[in-house]
């Protein structure tokens, strides 16, 4: 599958390229378009780990990707955790997207997006 980076709705062959990847490596994900300004890939219909993408406005062939938790302050505040959900999720998005021909110049950072340190892996 080529995606095309100006197609109508913005991401989406992307989100479903991705969505196809991650279903043919054993992981079910539930695919969404995220208030018309991205799409998310989650682990739950309600709740769970999100994958979050987002177009650069500036640039049609740059896109953000944000791997967060599913649990609330609250379920953190009494302890609960999906940090090795998240890392699991993000090696197999790293997998998925080194493999493939379509991505280039494929950055990580753990943080805020403006910061400069940015790697070539989800180290």
């Amino acid at each position: 599958m080529t995606i095309d980076p100006h197609a109508h709705p913005p991401g989406e062959e992307l989100a479903e390229f991705l969505w196809e990847q991650f279903n043919e490596d054993g992981t079910e994900l539930y695919l969404d378009n995220w208030r018309d300004c991205g799409w998310s890939l989650s682990t739950g219909k309600t709740s769970g780990v999100l994958i979050a993408i987002m177009r650069r406005q500036d640039d049609a062939s740059l896109w953000l990707a944000q791997v967060q938790s599913g649990i609330g302050w609250i379920g953190r505040l009494v302890g609960r955790s999906d940090r090795e959900e998240q890392e699991g999720l993000t090696r197999i998005l790293h997998c998925i997207l080194d493999r493939s021909e379509q991505f280039t110049d494929i950055k990580w950072r753990e943080g805020d997006f403006l910061a400069p340190d940015w790697t070539p892996t989800p180290d």
